[in-house]
């Protein structure tokens, strides 16, 4: 049914394609650097991932948003917006993930350490 050939040929595939999939799992948890918190656009607070700590954004118009740094990851703990999507939303983790809190004009986004440089870095869609 299958020459030796196909055989050897079907296992080099499966072989690349484990160590592609291996390179981007590895790539992915590179542990990333800081937290911003930006406040109707502008940044008003960065933290550092590997510190813990609770901390307390005022939003706009006098809201406020509760969160946690914890074991390099971030969460929302409460808020005075009515619908409370940013409260109920998973952790973040991962370098560019976000909470977004609209009615406080808050956004909490993962990004890379000052010793990493995210200008160099290929992306996955458009290979820029």
């Amino acid at each position: 049914m299958f020459k030796k050939n196909d055989i050897l040929l079907i296992a080099a595939v499966l072989l690349l394609a484990f160590i592609a999939f291996l390179a981007v799992k590895l790539a992915g948890s590179a542990s990333p650097g800081k937290v911003e918190i930006r406040v109707n656009g502008e940044l008003t607070a960065t933290y550092s991932l590997s510190v813990e700590r609770e901390f307390t954004v005022k939003g706009y118009d006098g809201g406020e948003v509760r969160g946690v740094i914890s074991g390099g990851t971030v969460d929302v703990t409460s808020a005075t917006c009515p619908d409370k999507i940013c409260v109920d939303h998973q952790i973040i983790k991962k370098t560019g993930e976000s909470i977004v809190c609209l009615p406080n004009r808050v956004v909490i986004t993962i990004a890379a350490g000052d010793d990493e440089d995210t200008n160099n870095t290929v992306d996955a869609v458009s290979g820029r």
